[in-house]
């Protein structure tokens, strides 16, 4: 699978405004946790606004802010 369909299928998965676990991310896209953080410290890096919670009920969640179609206008800005 390509870095881009990955990234996209990370951020698709983030866009529900729920937080998530890198385990149930990682499952949920067939790769391992090592990737989905590879992949998460690359799209903070371009520019998206990924939280990131710690502790037992803690994961990743995406700024309430974002959609697809911003998500796009901010990749291609740069």
């Amino acid at each position: 699978m390509s870095k881009i369909v990955l990234s996209f299928k990370i951020l698709d998965f983030l866009l529900d405004e729920n937080i998530h676990k890198t385990k149930e991310i990682s499952e949920k896209i067939e790769v391992p946790e090592s990737v989905v953080r590879w992949y998460i410290n690359e799209l903070i890096g371009a520019g998206i606004y990924i939280q990131s919670c710690r502790g037992r009920n803690g994961g990743y969640m995406l700024n309430k802010e974002y959609s697809v179609n911003s998500i796009c206008k901010l990749l291609y800005s740069k």
